[in-house]
């Protein structure tokens, strides 16, 4: 498990243990839970909510290492920030960017400035978002390799 990633999701996900319409309009619950299963009413415990967050991020540390293999020999931070530009965004959306051919490149600046373009639903800026991706940012351009 990573602990920056699950610190990092905690920071900025927040936890709602009853069924919420994020601002794109999805269900969500616990750590920002989306899917089928996921509708208005459900309410979930916080032992719910704190396993499928570890299940999730682990998913999504496994995705962002097999979409971008160069990530198994980085940092803790800069697979915790790709992790969670997935846990938000989704492995297909990672997958057809310009940031995964930056982190591809280990063109580690321009990944960041990669992360800075999404931080828009619905044509709308969120404040929320900017200061997540900020945060993504500063985590793949940290440089230690001995996390």
């Amino acid at each position: 498990m990573n602990k920056i990633l699950i610190d990092h999701l905690k920071q900025f996900e927040g936890c709602k243990l009853t069924a919420y319409k994020c601002p794109a309009g999805i269900w969500t619950v616990g750590w920002g839970a989306t899917g089928k299963d996921i509708k208005e009413g459900t309410t979930w415990t916080d032992e719910q909510a704190e396993k499928d967050l570890i299940v999730r991020s682990n998913d999504c540390i496994e995705a962002a290492l097999k979409i971008s293999p160069i990530l198994i020999t980085c940092n803790d931070y800069r697979q915790a920030a790709i992790a969670s530009f997935i846990y938000n965004c989704g492995a297909d959306a990672y997958r057809k960017s310009t940031l995964k051919l930056s982190v591809d490149k280990q063109h580690w600046q321009e990944a960041a400035a990669q992360l800075m373009r999404w931080t828009h639903v619905g044509g709308k800026a969120l404040l929320g978002l900017e200061r997540r991706r900020a945060f993504e940012s500063l985590m793949i351009t940290h440089e230690n390799n001995y996390t």
